[in-house]
């Protein structure tokens, strides 16, 4: 049996999940292709594995969360607040939790055709992230 651990996937649910922050909801980067966790998951189910990455932020979060829960949570805090919640002004919904879409949709959340912007935003945070915990040693 293998567990598929897909980090942040370039579908809809940023558009179509439920959101009372008051904020736009944006996805962690780097984001990944559906089809890459469609890929593991094929590949868990002929070589099984214990645990399956998709995506760097997976392989890199975990071994800093193992290392030092105490800096983890905070620094994930705020990286989600700078990075993931965005302006203000953003009217509550429930999204698809009550009523599913009236159509299948696309597979595709469109986030990906903004990768370089996403990419830098995200080697800031892994800096910040690393020099918070390279500091928590000292």
């Amino acid at each position: 049996m293998s567990v598929v651990l897909p980090a942040t996937m370039d579908t809809p649910i940023y558009q179509h999940a439920a959101n009372v922050t008051g904020r736009r909801v944006h996805p962690l980067p780097p984001v990944s292709s559906p089809e890459r966790a469609a890929r593991a998951i094929a590949r868990a189910a002929h070589r099984p594995h214990r645990t399956a990455l998709v995506g760097r932020t997976q392989a890199a979060v975990i071994p800093v969360h193992r290392l030092s829960r105490r800096l983890y949570d905070p620094l994930v805090g705020w990286l989600m607040d700078a990075v993931e919640l965005r302006g203000s002004g953003v009217e509550p919904t429930t999204g698809t939790v009550f009523d599913a879409p009236r159509t299948a949709g696309r597979t595709s959340g469109g986030w990906r055709s903004s990768r370089p912007a996403l990419l830098a935003g995200f080697a800031g945070a892994a800096l910040l992230l690393g020099t918070a915990v390279a500091r928590g040693r000292r």
